[in-house]
């Protein structure tokens, strides 16, 4: 089955979607709770820790999404399968 680019836009809007719903809660949920438990201890939350943070948990959600998308997302003509040689 050739490669074309309509499979690979299929294939970058389903990583990319789900790395949206997934990534940006999360993201959230770091910050607020960094910010918070600063707050609680009386700390000036750091912006570049928090910045750093999000970056990481970004990197883990787009990894583990993609993986997720690669090898269990069916979409209607194709699927990605790692084929040993």
């Amino acid at each position: 089955m050739p490669v074309t680019w309509k499979r690979i836009l299929k294939l970058w809007w389903a990583i990319f979607w789900r790395g949206w719903i997934f990534g940006i809660p999360l993201a959230f949920i770091v910050g607020f709770s960094y910010a918070f438990i600063s707050g609680l201890v009386g700390a000036e939350p750091n912006k570049r820790v928090i910045e750093i943070f999000v970056a990481i948990i970004g990197i883990i959600v787009n990894v583990a999404v993609t993986k997720w998308v690669v090898s269990k997302t069916k979409f209607s003509d194709f699927k990605i399968a790692l084929i040993k040689e």
